[in-house]
């Protein structure tokens, strides 16, 4: 499953989708979505889109009878699955989440709330255990990110932290980031 960050769509998973289908990922186990207001990024919008992930995931298991989902997020989209993930259920149906140029620690150039190094959101979701459960947590993550500085503030203790060089919307597109998203995947 995709999980696109603030102001994106499902559609910001385009190219990454049409790769795994070309390297042999059948489409009918990729799934997009679009957050009902993915320009909110006011205080408390990563809770609320936690449980629109939630619902995705419920949604995916039901469908395919799978009983673990791995997701794939990029920017804001990882903060809200982390909160899915730790807070609502999703440590025992996540096997692998893969974050890409996500403010794990928010970034010092966020104008949201959320997103700002300290907020009450992110003492809550970095509280305690980071990587809980036995999920596999990756991060790729950018020195060259413009949006997500510094390069530490994307990165989780007890993750698989990965550094490639791209620009933080063009992590979606990044060949770099693409092998990574595949090879865990398949593993």
């Amino acid at each position: 499953m995709f999980v696109h960050g603030f102001t994106g769509s499902a559609s910001n998973w385009d190219v990454m989708i049409a790769r795994l289908i070309a390297d042999g990922w059948s489409s009918s186990k990729l799934f997009a979505y679009t957050f009902s207001n993915p320009y909110d990024a006011s205080d408390g919008a990563n809770v609320r889109n936690a449980y629109e992930v939630k619902s995705w995931v419920d949604n995916i298991l039901k469908r395919t009878g799978a009983s673990k989902v791995n997701i794939v997020a990029h920017s804001m989209g990882g903060l809200s699955t982390r909160y899915y993930i730790k807070f609502l259920g999703g440590v025992n149906v996540v096997d692998h989440y893969i974050a890409l140029g996500t403010p794990q620690k928010g970034t010092i150039l966020a104008f949201y709330g959320d997103m700002q190094p300290g907020s009450p959101f992110l003492l809550t979701l970095n509280s305690g255990d980071e990587t809980p459960g036995y999920v596999k947590y990756t991060t790729i993550c950018s020195p060259i990110d413009e949006l997500v500085q510094p390069l530490s503030y994307c990165q989780l203790n007890g993750a698989d932290n990965r550094i490639v060089y791209s620009g933080h919307i063009t992590l979606l597109t990044s060949t770099s980031a693409y092998n990574i998203v595949k090879n865990k995947l398949a593993s």
